[in-house]
């Protein structure tokens, strides 16, 4: 029997190989400022916000996953339609998502806070939210 490839599954676990998937989004610019963005430190890939957004935070988010490079979905019953912002490209070995109960209300704050943490995005105000 021959020798088997480097390629299986032991080998995306090997030291290194799995942290290079890790990778954040690059810098851009938005409301022309430049931005920039980090790993989440806990390995976040996925942002998951309740209904409950103001249409003003909606829209803000849109056009903030359009600059970034992040893929910006909805779901869920047209009542209470839920928003989920991400990284291109997911590692398929985590699933790690920030997330908010469907009912949660959040301030433009929290959502600054949640972002940042969820995909390291500096610099970012209150205001930029709204």
């Amino acid at each position: 029997m021959g020798r088997r490839g480097g390629l299986g599954l032991s080998a995306a676990f090997r030291s290194g190989v799995a942290s290079t998937q890790h990778e954040g989004i690059g810098p851009f610019y938005w409301h022309g400022v430049r931005r920039t963005a980090e790993s989440s430190e806990k390995g976040y890939e996925r942002l998951v916000l309740p209904g409950t957004l103001e249409q003003a935070h909606r829209r803000a988010l849109r056009s903030l996953a359009a600059a970034a490079g992040l893929s910006c979905e909805t779901f869920g019953p047209k009542a209470c339609r839920r928003i989920t912002l991400a990284l291109p490209a997911e590692c398929s070995c985590c699933v790690n998502a920030l997330s908010f109960a469907a009912d949660a209300c959040l301030t433009a704050s929290e959502l600054r806070n949640a972002l940042e943490e969820a995909f390291g995005l500096q610099p970012l105000t209150d205001e930029d939210i709204t």
